[in-house]
């Protein structure tokens, strides 16, 4: 070869290393670029010669060999494609087993009231009512006097007032209690004399009423001794009491003979109850009969019943009145 490079304006890459042997074609009449007429390579692909320790085209290789150079490492890959078209719909799956019933909801508001039924059938006739109220009282007829009948006989004398009591109710200072001392089962009475007339009713003063329920009786007691009374008058046996004036009748009436020496005396068992009273008395007993007595023990008052009165340690007298 006469020349170093075939074309003059070649611009093989070879020709940077000054390669004897490019014979670079015409680039308006070949499709090759950078051929190597010796090698009968492309110059990416030359090995024909080495200058200076270099491949040739070393721009383009790092690896000198005879014959195809090693595969390149894989490039990076390349963007997500589209996503396709999306298939037709498969066929439905079976049913799944129903679950579990969920929590009962809320009450709805109430509905509307519906419309009014028919009238049932008419009930049977009620009972009579009460009587009423009693009508105002009619004109008064005519009084026509009748003669005068005979005069009657003359009754018994009863010497005084059928009114009386053990001390006076204003003279009351103290409250006696249905077990006043530690009492059990006791009565309580009080002196009076008689003035020779009749009584039918015994009442006592209720301060305290207590739980109200219990015997409650009073009695009319004749003096024997200075120790012992008799029982000649009794009421019946209350079983509740109240507050304020407690009055019962006698079964049968007593005539309390002039200036003898009488009791009255009242035997309460209602509990928490107190009656009143006053405080007088000589705690012992004397050559005459006591003002005030105790007795315990007892089951009530009864007609002929002896009394012992010697007891006059509570030193009170109760207030009970006879009429």
């Amino acid at each position: 070869m006469g020349k170093k490079y075939n074309r003059k304006r070649c611009n093989c890459a070879a020709n940077k290393y000054n390669c004897m042997h490019c014979k670079h074609f015409n680039k308006r009449t070949s499709n090759i670029e950078h051929f190597c007429n010796y090698c009968k390579r492309p110059d990416d692909v030359c090995c024909c010669d080495k200058i200076d320790g270099k491949i040739i085209n070393q721009i383009n290789n790092t690896t000198y060999y005879s014959g195809k150079g090693n595969t390149g490492p894989p490039g990076e890959d390349g963007d997500i494609g589209a996503t396709g078209a999306t298939g037709p719909t498969g066929p439905t799956g079976t049913t799944g087993a129903s679950g579990t019933t969920g929590v009962t909801g809320s009450t709805g508001a109430t509905g509307p009231t519906g419309s009014i039924g028919p009238t049932g059938v008419t009930g049977t006739t009620g009972s009579i009512g009460p009587t009423g109220s009693t009508g105002p009282t009619g004109t008064t007829g005519i009084s026509i006097t009748g003669p005068t009948g005979e005069t009657g006989p003359t009754g018994p004398s009863t010497g005084g007032s059928s009114f009386y009591q053990t001390v006076k109710i204003g003279d009351i200072d103290t409250e006696i209690a249905f077990n006043q001392g530690s009492g059990n089962n006791q009565a309580v009475g009080a002196l009076t004399i008689g003035k020779g007339s009749t009584i039918s009713n015994l009442s006592a003063y209720i301060v305290q009423d207590g739980s109200i329920t219990g015997n409650f009786q009073m009695a009319v007691l004749e003096v024997t001794s200075n120790t012992d009374s008799v029982v000649v008058g009794i009421t019946d046996t209350a079983t509740s009491i109240a507050g304020g004036l407690f009055t019962l009748p006698l079964l049968t009436n007593v005539t309390l003979n002039l200036n003898s020496p009488y009791y009255f005396a009242v035997y309460n068992q209602v509990n928490g109850s107190d009656i009143g009273g006053r405080i007088t008395g000589l705690a012992t007993v004397q050559d005459a009969p006591p003002i005030n007595f105790r007795s315990q023990n007892l089951p009530g008052f009864s007609i002929g019943q002896t009394i012992n009165v010697s007891d006059q340690s509570l030193l009170v007298s109760p207030w009970i009145s006879g009429f």
